[in-house]
């Protein structure tokens, strides 16, 4: 029933001497059914009748995002200290952000590398086989990019974002390289004027869009079609507003800056983590496109001090620095300390079912900045950062 309205028609007549008083209450959408209420004679009971009747449509309606959402601590007695193995490469690191398993190789998005977004590395040997998607304005070329890049291994595509292209750039797996294959611009797009797109995220046959201003001043997701025009607008913002000073700013800033939306590759789930705030949600996405359907949230840290969303302070408390996804569970790095504290990254994996029920929580002697899951191999690579040996690659046994 999101984003639909409502329509009452109040109907009398006379039939056979006896006065007959119908409401119908029925949806905007001819997909809603119609009810049709036959209303008493006594009109006290026929408005109490009424009064009922829309609370409960209006009940219906609530989101369950609505509600306040909890603040639940981890219970760290119950992490699990495990070790890590370190994957010799000759791929120096430079700031990497997400990657992928595909097949013998790691494909490592690392876009403080001199010219090239992508990095594919053979983990049979270590060696760098190829470097793709050059710095540049051409097409095909990156300027920026977000950090849900979405590699799909059925399809062999991999899916970034630019915000200020305003497009999403596919690059698709030929025999054993990539090469550029197309891109989906919103310039465009129907009503999207003073919108400002912040991701962009493909999901099986719809995109889902989130951003500011504009279209998202109501709903927090757009859902678009193949040619990039919007068939709904789903979604409420989390009520947040007791822990923000500036509600309308913050909120966006704590959403945005930055923040992880990585979908399940059966494209039926999603997870949206924090950086600031340490929020996570989860969703249902088999409803697309006519519903985005909220699981469950919790934020795990209460802030030390109310102006941390605002302000980069001693108070700030850091959350999710990176997610992976596999369909049965959702891998989180977790910091969960200050800047007072002054850690480097986040030495803990929570690991969650898509009920957004905590299974596990793996604890490391070791700071690490990004995770993708081996399913095939039952493991964890990750990269990790010393301050010695700068950024590495490492295996953890789940």
């Amino acid at each position: 029933m999101e984003g639909k309205l409502l329509r009452l028609i109040y109907k009398s007549w006379v039939c056979d001497g006896i006065q007959v008083d119908m409401l119908y209450i029925c949806g905007s959408n001819l997909n809603w059914c119609t009810m049709e209420i036959l209303l008493l004679k006594d009109m006290r009971l026929k408005l109490t009748a009424v009064l009922g009747i829309l609370f409960l449509v209006v009940s219906c309606q609530r989101q369950p995002e609505e509600v306040s959402i909890p603040v639940l601590p981890l219970d760290l007695t119950s992490a699990t200290s495990v070790p890590y193995q370190v994957v010799r490469t000759d791929y120096l690191f430079s700031y990497p952000e997400c990657m992928w398993i595909d097949g013998d190789c790691l494909i490592v998005q690392d876009k403080r590398a001199v010219t090239k977004l992508f990095h594919l590395i053979n983990l049979t040997d270590g060696l760098l086989k190829e470097e793709f998607c050059l710095w540049g304005d051409g097409p095909g070329e990156y300027s920026d990019a977000t950090l849900n890049t979405v590699w799909d291994r059925t399809k062999g595509t991999l899916s970034y974002f630019s915000a200020n292209k305003r497009a999403l750039v596919t690059y698709r797996k030929y025999g054993d390289f990539f090469k550029y294959s197309d891109s989906h611009s919103l310039r465009g797009m129907e009503g999207s004027k003073d919108t400002h797109f912040k991701e962009m995220i493909p999901c099986g046959k719809h995109y889902i869009a989130l951003g500011e201003r504009g279209i998202f001043q109501q709903r927090r997701f757009a859902v678009l079609d193949s040619a990039c025009q919007i068939m709904n607008q789903l979604g409420n913002y989390p009520a947040l507003s007791d822990l923000l000073v500036d509600p309308e700013n913050d909120l966006q800033k704590m959403l945005f800056d930055p923040a992880l939306f990585k979908i399940s590759p059966d494209w039926g789930k999603a997870v949206f983590a924090t950086y600031r705030g340490a929020l996570i949600q989860f969703y249902d996405l088999k409803g697309l496109p006519d519903s985005i359907h909220h699981v469950y949230s919790r934020q795990l840290e209460v802030p030390i001090k109310k102006s941390q969303i605002s302000k980069e302070h001693e108070g700030w408390v850091y959350g999710f620095e990176d997610v992976s996804v596999t369909d049965s569970a959702v891998y989180a790095i977790y910091n969960g300390e200050t800047a007072e504290e002054n850690p480097l990254l986040g030495k803990k994996i929570l690991v969650f079912d898509w009920q957004g029920n905590l299974q596990k929580i793996y604890q490391l002697d070791l700071n690490l900045r990004c995770l993708t899951i081996d399913e095939r191999r039952h493991c964890i690579y990750a990269v990790g950062y010393t301050e010695e040996d700068g950024f590495f690659l490492v295996t953890i046994n789940m």
